[in-house]
């Protein structure tokens, strides 16, 4: 069941939201449930129509509303990470220009030294959503719940930034001043007579919305209504014209002082079941891509060039420089030549596609460039049509080639008369991939668990936390509420869904090629993979070498996973980035704490840094973004995804065949990149929900070792090697 608009709006925890509702008296009421109540002046003109349509008994204010108090460092004193907005009626008969929806001054001219965003807009007379975000130096305007303007560039503000949003000389404004008065109210409309429009359901948020957050409000209000679908059938042929013009071509380039972003999209097609098991299907074999640079139109030449191209052809299919790929020659280029010296390894160089040369002038202008057809790809060199002109060494640049379409929105930003920068985002056509490109280099697991891979943190690197990671855990199920007071949530899955955030620096075009390799292995969202989380979720306390046992503190396994399917998978971590898996099979509670019990011996605790939750899981979208700081630096960032299904498979395995019937307790016995590689994928995905362990079907507390049978062979564990479980008495490895 849909969400009404208050619901909506307080389902994001705002710190105050005034409906304005009222239709009399003097309390301007707070419905976020924070009781951040406010006065009405007394010229308040109340009970005008709303723009809130899915809401009859709404209501909105006219003129100078109210004010209501926000004391300095109290949940109002929002600072640099905050959020205000709400509905304001632009009106035909307005003997000013400006209208105020939300501030905490008097006017905009009581602001000075302001910080302000905003671009001009149409406004005919209505109702209009207005909403302004702070995130540190980012700040942002939206109209209507679509982004209207934005600042990157800010400075931060001092502890208390006075707001104000509304129109202003006739545009959407948001503003910061640097300073307020000590304990400056948040004011609706404005605190004097002049004022000619209305208001409606003003909020304050003590966080930045982002913009799906603020679509939601939005249409929350206006009723909005989208019909979606997808044809389940993939057309395997192309229907074409007996003559397809050349694609225009143009000698793009990048400017480095901005990020290339390249955007890489697979088309899974998931259905989930009320029980949260997935099954999904591939839609498309070969990634659709697409490019977003930014370039300098530097002279006048450029600029009428591109521009009269753009005005003609914009529809049409372009040549697209890859430009990451670009390298300067080193060795001329006569005209007629049919073959080019170059680096193709690891590069977007394909037999069918194209070659792209440009050639400098003296002063760095593009004097003559040209796109052949590649008839051949080699290590170090590339074989294609022959060239039209010549190319002198050092001022030339050859680079691969695609076929595009141009987005039908372009920006482009004049700093002067006849210098600009334009903003291109290209779609390559899909026709063009290759199922295994030559930029990629094909990906092998190294460490496996149940026939399934495991994400092998020695490969890439750890999680760059230079930024916070983010976690979200999200249950399935519905609100139900039938508006008699009561309110309850369903749901069928057996536990919350987690995801978490990874992010890494790529550096060196071979690496990148490998991540690239792994991506594609993916295929999106739909290859599943083992993921540990890299912390402590378990602490041990004591080991039963016979068996097979740990004791645990704080985790209350019994009461919260009791071997439900997605919490029953440990990784035992160790300080070199080994691991060694093990399936829970039974627990019991032992006086304060919990012992588990294993579906193989305890490995050592020899170097071991943490026991981690091993979380089958799936990349959360079929997009990846690859963000290019230059031709060898790339930053990737995704999202894990935990399945509430997991693998039965052949249980403590890894790409050594021995290494699963080894009983070594050395962290040697773990999967790692040294043992052989399996010939074969071949992962069980997806069991049966009937053949999985169920909390019913595990074992009964009462059926487990008894803490007494255990205790005389128990091991405390201890931080000092010399406590620890000696690899020397474990039976050695299988290699």
């Amino acid at each position: 069941m849909a969400l009404s608009y208050e619901d909506t709006v307080n389902s994001l925890n705002p710190v105050a939201f005034w409906r304005l509702n009222e239709v009399g008296g003097t309390v301007m009421s707070d419905s976020s449930g924070n009781a951040h109540h406010g006065t009405f002046y007394p010229g308040a003109n109340f009970g005008l129509p709303s723009p809130i349509v899915t809401d009859p008994s709404s209501f909105a204010i006219g003129g100078a509303v109210g004010e209501a108090p926000a004391l300095d460092s109290s949940p109002l004193d929002a600072s640099l990470g905050s959020t205000v907005g709400g509905w304001l009626y632009w009106r035909e008969d307005y003997n000013g220009d400006t209208a105020t929806l939300l501030s905490r001054t008097a006017n905009w001219a009581a602001l000075g030294g302001f910080i302000g965003v905003g671009q001009s807009a149409a406004l005919v007379p209505g109702w209009y959503f207005l909403v302004g975000t702070r995130n540190g130096s980012v700040q942002k305007i939206f109209l209507n719940a679509e982004l209207n303007d934005q600042r990157i560039d800010l400075g931060t503000l001092t502890e208390y930034p006075r707001h104000i949003i509304g129109f202003n000389n006739g545009q959407p404004d948001y503003r910061l001043a640097t300073r307020h008065t000590s304990d400056q109210p948040w004011i609706v409309g404005v605190d004097s007579s002049i004022f000619y429009g209305n208001v409606d359901e003003p909020f304050v948020f003590d966080y930045p919305l982002n913009d799906a957050q603020i679509l939601a409000i939005y249409e929350a209000g206006i009723g909005a209504t989208f019909l979606k679908g997808r044809a389940d059938a993939t057309p395997t042929g192309i229907l074409r014209s007996t003559f397809e013009p050349n694609p225009i071509s143009f000698p793009f380039r990048h400017n480095w002082t901005e990020t290339l972003i390249e955007r890489i999209s697979f088309r899974s097609a998931i259905s989930r079941a009320i029980t949260g098991v997935e099954e999904p299907v591939a839609e498309t074999a070969a990634p659709r891509r697409e490019f977003e640079w930014t370039q300098v139109l530097r002279d006048n030449r450029e600029r009428r060039k591109l521009r009269a191209l753009l005005w003609a052809n914009q529809h049409a299919k372009w040549f697209i420089p890859v430009r990451q790929y670009a390298e300067q020659l080193q060795d001329g280029l006569s005209a007629s030549a049919t073959s080019t010296p170059i680096s193709t390894a690891y590069k977007d160089y394909e037999v069918g596609a194209w070659i792209g040369f440009r050639q400098l002038s003296a002063s760095g202008e593009v004097s003559h460039w040209e796109e052949r057809l590649i008839t051949a790809v080699n290590v170090n060199s590339v074989e294609h049509e022959p060239l039209v002109h010549s190319y002198a060494p050092y001022l030339c640049y050859a680079y691969p080639v695609r076929r595009a379409l141009l987005r039908p929105q372009i920006s482009v930003k004049g700093h002067t008369d006849a210098v600009e920068e334009i903003v291109i985002t290209t779609r390559l056509l899909p026709e063009d991939e290759q199922l295994i490109p030559n930029r990629i280099t094909p990906f092998s697991p190294t460490i496996k668990y149940r026939d399934v891979e495991v994400f092998d943190g020695r490969i890439w690197q750890a999680n760059d936390w230079s930024e916070q990671r983010e976690y979200e855990v999200e249950r399935s199920g519905e609100e139900v509420d039938f508006d008699t007071g009561l309110i309850s949530f369903g749901s069928d899955t057996v536990g919350a869904s987690e995801t978490s955030s990874y992010r890494m620096t790529l550096e060196g075009i071979d690496r990148i090629s490998e991540f690239l390799g792994w991506y594609y292995e993916r295929v999106g969202a739909l290859q599943p993979l083992w993921v540990a989380t890299m912390q402590e979720d378990f602490e041990i306390l004591f080991i039963n070498i016979p068996e097979h046992q740990i004791t645990v503190k704080d985790t209350n396994y019994s009461d919260s996973y009791a071997l439900a399917e997605p919490r029953r998978d440990l990784a035992f971590v160790y300080r070199d980035g080994t691991m060694a898996f093990r399936r829970v099979i039974a627990f019991e509670l032992a006086g304060e704490n919990e012992t588990l019990r294993l579906d193989a011996l305890v490995p050592t605790t020899t170097n071991l840094r943490f026991v981690s939750l091993l979380k089958y899981c799936r990349l959360d979208a079929d997009q990846l973004e690859l963000a290019w700081q230059t031709d060898r630096v790339v930053q990737v960032a995704w999202r894990f995804r935990e399945l509430l299904n997991t693998p039965e498979g052949t249980g403590v395995s890894s790409l050594s065949p021995s290494s699963s019937l080894s009983h070594s307790f050395s962290p040697s016995g773990s999967a790692s990149p040294s043992a052989s590689e399996s010939p074969s994928l071949s992962p069980s995905l997806s069991p049966s929900p009937s053949s999985s362990v169920s909390p019913s079907g595990s074992i009964s507390p009462s059926s487990s070792t008894s803490p007494s049978h255990s205790a005389s062979s128990s091991t405390s564990l201890s931080t000092s090697p010399s406590s620890s479980l000696s690899p020397s008495s474990s039976s050695s490895p299988s290699v």
